[in-house]
């Protein structure tokens, strides 16, 4: 997906930081089968849910080489966010992020179950399911390995914040291309929803 390159990485350097994930990925496949073995009825993907998706850290690859890594119809992602503003993009507290450069967020959802529900309130919502909001690197991690998902719907990615405490990152497509920016905390919007995870692995 170009991460390596970004990462001024040589590919086997890049996959030494990636391969420890596949023993990880392997239990997660693991346990999914045995929750459909012991379901009375059979298990439906959800729409708008993935297992899991590999994060890089900023520490790897920053933000602002990551962007362009998204990519709808062949057009790139960008920001008009300086370098100054995406190194104040940070997890929130409780927000606990793995040690290791790249790390797995586990059950993702992208958002399109809880649309028109702003920021603020999500947070609260997915409290109560033990769920976080995405960071800004999971979210560009998670369009960069599905880009369909900006076709549906923009996203809040609450799990960071942007400089003052009501405002969070965001992607949608603008004139076609993938965008990241920011929104307010407490604004709704039906073509709006807050991506979230069940939680995250590192190596």
């Amino acid at each position: 997906k170009g991460y390596a390159k970004v990462a001024e990485l040589s590919d086997e350097e890049f996959r030494e930081q990636i391969m420890p994930l596949r023993e990880k990925i392997q239990e997660i496949a693991e346990k999914q089968e045995e929750t459909e073995k012991s379901s009375a009825t059979e298990v439906e993907a959800q729409e708008g849910r993935y297992p899991f998706v590999i994060a890089i850290k900023k520490d790897l690859a920053s933000i602002e080489k990551q962007v362009p890594l998204m990519e709808v119809d062949d057009k790139k992602g960008y920001t008009p966010l300086d370098s100054d503003d995406l190194s104040k993009l940070e997890p929130i507290e409780g927000v606990k992020i793995p040690k290791s450069l790249a790390y797995l967020i586990v059950d993702i959802k992208d958002g399109r179950d809880i649309k028109n529900v702003c920021p603020d309130d999500a947070i609260e919502q997915f409290k109560k399911q033990n769920r976080t909001g995405l960071t800004t690197e999971e979210g560009i991690a998670l369009i960069v390995q599905h880009p369909e998902i900006l076709k549906d719907h923009n996203i809040d990615l609450f799990g960071s914040r942007y400089r003052a405490s009501d405002e969070v990152p965001i992607l949608r497509l603008f004139e076609g291309k993938p965008r990241l920016y920011w929104g307010c905390s407490d604004s709704a919007n039906s073509k709006w929803g807050s991506a979230s995870c069940g939680s995250r692995i590192g190596s």
